[in-house]
């Protein structure tokens, strides 16, 4: 709380990213909400999901894109307007009467959107860095994680009850409102921010202009493989992200084909789902600042596949309830494993090379997402819902067998105990 109160700097950029998720989680039970009235809702479900999920592959290309940019305060702010207007063109498309066409339309405005992010995610990054002190990066990284997920969950129980209020070009348009909002916030300090990127953050990249784009891209790649301390880490994240992703498709599948998954209503089934994860999230970044000082990378790994499984059961068993809960356990390792994580790059990684390197992990880290998604979603959709659940069990099964066969005392786990430096 001490870091949110004295760090304005801070304080503008977490507030920003927060207000834009208030509409982005509003926006997302909207979206399915859209896809399942479809008469195959879980192909429709799918093309929406593969529209949130396929932008992280790209987390590499757009991290390269940061670290070259000459104009990082700047550009952060003009992606703010850029997802507010293309948010604008989402609420005139779903003011149409739907068809398939004006649904593939969507995803791909969507996926522009999310990708916009994505962008803004990587510009924003090296400033984060500079602004906190080594010693809380972790409290940083866990505040920035807590106080999003605690606007998700907020938004998408609102977002399940304004859903049958308000049209879905309402929705959008409100979602494109939060954007401007959190584009007026960063407007506010923008002198100051571009003050830091001229004095500090410039200074320390001292990245060479004449290295072509691909030959950097390439350089990020071989720089993080060579790094011990992190990219075994990444590779565990690649497999828990595999089997984290189809999951939010998975159920809805399952509450748009059977009542027996059905809350409520469907659009109060959905956002219950993802505010259950978004709280494992937050209960996560709590207890690892206050708890599991010591405990390892592989183990909390392990601990999310074993939720994962039991959330395969609930499936199987038509348990909603249970499925609920597995998701929220497996949602708290990811926020156990999420400040450590987080830090050890900033540890571990040369600031020049931050955005693109870290671009490079989030890369691999979500190839595993977008693939399990055509997977899993494919298999459910195209044999039955049940295929879908023993090819993601089986999935987690193989993540299981490379993790018991990999190194116990993992640098990374040790190196990322939290509070190592006081936060």
């Amino acid at each position: 709380m001490q870091l949110f109160r004295q760090n304005p700097l801070y304080r503008s950029l977490l507030s920003s990213g927060a207000v834009s998720a208030l509409g982005d989680s509003i926006y997302y039970i909207a979206l399915l909400t859209y896809a399942g009235g479809f008469p195959h809702p879980s192909r429709a479900i799918l093309l929406i999901s593969l529209s949130e999920t396929i932008p992280g592959v790209l987390s590499l290309f757009l991290g390269v894109l940061s670290d070259r940019a000459a104009d990082k305060a700047r550009q952060l702010y003009a992606t703010f307007w850029l997802r507010g207007v293309l948010c604008l063109v989402i609420g005139l498309l779903m003011g149409l009467d739907a068809s398939w066409p004006i649904l593939a339309a969507v995803a791909v405005f969507n996926f522009g959107s999310d990708l916009v992010g994505k962008y803004a995610a990587s510009l924003q990054f090296p400033f984060m860095v500079q602004v906190v002190k080594d010693g809380q990066l972790e409290q940083a990284s866990g505040w920035n994680s807590a106080v999003q997920r605690v606007m998700g969950v907020l938004s998408q129980l609102a977002g399940s009850f304004l859903v049958l209020l308000f049209s879905y070009r309402t929705l959008a348009w409100l979602n494109g409102a939060t954007f401007a909002a959190g584009g007026l916030i960063l407007g506010m300090v923008l002198k100051r921010l571009i003050q830091v990127e001229k004095t500090a953050i410039n200074r320390e990249e001292r990245r060479p202009v004449s290295a072509s784009f691909f030959k950097q891209m390439k350089g990020s790649i071989r720089s993080l493989v060579a790094n011990r301390q992190v990219f075994p880490s990444v590779v565990q994240v690649t497999l828990v992200n595999a089997a984290l992703f189809p999951l939010s498709a998975l159920f809805s599948m399952y509450a748009a084909a059977s009542e027996a998954f059905v809350v409520r209503s469907f659009p109060f089934t959905v956002a219950l789902f993802s505010s259950a994860g978004s709280l494992g999230v937050i209960l996560g970044n709590a207890a690892a600042v206050y708890g599991f000082r010591r405990t390892t990378l592989n183990t909390i790994i392990g601990w999310n596949y074993g939720s994962v499984l039991g959330l395969c059961a609930g499936l199987l068993l038509h348990s909603p309830w249970l499925s609920i809960g597995m998701y929220t356990l497996a949602c708290a390792c990811v926020g156990l494993l999420s400040p450590k994580y987080g830090a050890m790059f900033a540890r571990n990684v040369e600031r020049g090379q931050l955005a693109s390197i870290t671009g490079a992990s989030q890369t691999l880290g979500h190839i595993g997402g977008p693939v399990s998604n055509i997977l899993i979603g494919g298999m459910a959709t195209g044999i039955s819902l049940l295929a879908g659940t023993w090819a993601l069990a089986t999935l987690v099964a193989v993540g299981f067998a490379i993790l018991a066969v990999s190194p116990k005392g993992d640098a990374a786990g040790k190196k990322c105990v939290v509070g190592r430096e006081g936060s």
